[in-house]
């Protein structure tokens, strides 16, 4: 039942209690017209809304952790220090972590010109030099096997000892097997790089940029930066002091807060849920400036309702650009429902019978004539009427709980006896000015 319909039904009870005693009495005197007032049945736009409690809340907030553990080197900030995007804001000291990045770096490099010397190929000068060595060891090989076969010959007459011959054939050998690898080489230059060869290369370093990527992330990692432009709002360790990797407090370092992306958070009754969507205008009342009420648009509607409260969760932006804190206490004001060409009256102007019956007294050729209705939308201490009346006519607004059908009635002009209690006024104080004069006239003499 609504706040109206309560009102007029406690009132109309207590009427029938006071008409219900006065029933046993005889009427001295005739009935004399009930004098009531009156106003028109308007029709005019009418619009329902409902006020929620709201508080201001930064959407784009986070608390750093530590990915690793370490002293802090670098951590100059406070709370309330404004920071950029990309700015340092924490530093853990690890130089080895440096070092093994160093090391990384060297060895990528390495692997990368072996690579690049390898799709290459090789060089004219490098099969010229080969050539070469292949042509220097064949006479290499010629010459030791002649003298091989001379000292062989003395050997057999016995003119030379066992030792030379020995070392004659060593030189033979040696000569041979330069040879050989002399000749393999050059195959090898002339062929070109094989294909395994190639694809091992080129494993070696994706294996090696692998790996120095591993190392940049562990060094990166010491460093942390703000992600946008910001606030510091909590800072949980200054410098010296020592990170470790496990779960409470101590894992935080900084927190950090956008407040241009503070909104206003508020919650919509489930029965009202459904009138809740993006772009909808909405006014909020803010205490932190005095109750002074501000323009916004719902910019989320979240899908769900929560169990708890069953309400469902709307994110308002403010349109005039103000200062907002997080955790401001606000008031929201939606409307919910609207009828452009409502008939209302003044909520006096319904009437709730003890069986729970809104009527209404329209004014017909200085008659109360009751009629039935029912209520719509309430605004502002006026209520619709969905029936029962039409626009221009005349209710009745006061004095109205105790009428009959039929009733004849006097209507109470307002106006008319504000100016009949103006000249009454004019009149005392004209009174009072003369006889202040013959008072002062009489102690004059």
């Amino acid at each position: 039942m609504s706040r109206t319909n309560m009102k007029h039904l406690a009132l109309a009870s207590m009427s029938l209690l006071i008409f219900a005693g006065g029933c046993g009495k005889k009427e001295a005197k005739a009935v004399k017209d009930a004098v009531v007032k009156v106003a028109k049945v308007k029709q005019e736009k009418l619009r329902e809304t409902i006020e929620m409690t709201a508080e201001a809340v930064a959407i784009n907030k986070f608390t750093l952790k530590a990915a690793v553990e370490g002293p802090i080197g670098y951590c100059p900030w406070r709370e309330g220090d404004n920071v950029k995007a990309g700015e340092k804001l924490i530093e853990i000291n690890r130089p080895w972590y440096q070092h093994e990045f160093e090391v990384a770096k060297a060895d990528l490099a390495v692997k990368e010109a072996i690579l690049a010397d390898l799709r290459f190929g090789p060089r004219p000068e490098e099969i010229q030099a080969a050539r070469e060595s292949v042509e220097n060891y064949e006479n290499c090989t010629k010459y030791s096997k002649i003298d091989l076969d001379r000292i062989n010959a003395l050997a057999e007459k016995e003119v030379l000892s066992r030792q030379v011959r020995d070392k004659a054939e060593v030189e033979y050998v040696r000569c041979k097997t330069l040879l050989e690898s002399a000749k393999n080489k050059l195959a090898m230059l002339e062929e070109g790089t094989k294909k395994t060869e190639l694809a091992v290369a080129e494993a070696n370093v994706q294996k090696a940029r692998a790996t120095l990527a591993v190392k940049k992330t562990e060094l990166d990692e010491c460093v942390i930066y703000a992600p946008f432009d910001g606030i510091i709002t909590e800072v949980f360790v200054r410098p010296g002091d020592f990170t470790a990797l496990r779960s409470g407090a101590r894992d935080r370092l900084i927190s950090l807060m956008d407040p241009k992306s503070i909104v206003i958070k508020a919650g919509i009754p489930e029965k009202s849920a459904i009138f809740a969507s993006k772009g909808k205008s909405v006014e909020v009342r803010l205490d932190a400036y005095g109750g002074k009420t501000f323009k916004g648009v719902v910019e989320q509607v979240y899908p769900k309702l929560n169990q708890n409260s069953r309400t469902r969760t709307i994110e308002i932006k403010l349109i005039e650009q103000i200062e907002l804190l997080p955790k401001m206490f606000a008031r929201v004001i939606m409307e919910t429902r609207t009828v452009e060409d409502a008939l209302t009256v003044p909520e006096s102007a319904v009437v709730t019978t003890p069986r729970g019956e809104q009527v209404v007294f329209v004014v017909e050729d200085g008659k109360a004539v009751l009629r039935k209705t029912k209520l719509g939308l309430e605004e502002n201490e006026r209520v619709q009427l969905l029936s029962g009346v039409k626009p221009g006519e005349t209710v009745i607004v006061e004095g109205n709980l105790n009428l009959k059908n039929g009733a004849q009635v006097k209507i109470l002009d307002d106006s008319k006896k504000k100016e009949d209690g103006s000249q009454g006024a004019g009149a005392d104080k004209a009174k009072n000015t003369e006889k202040a004069a013959a008072l002062q006239k009489e102690s004059g003499k």
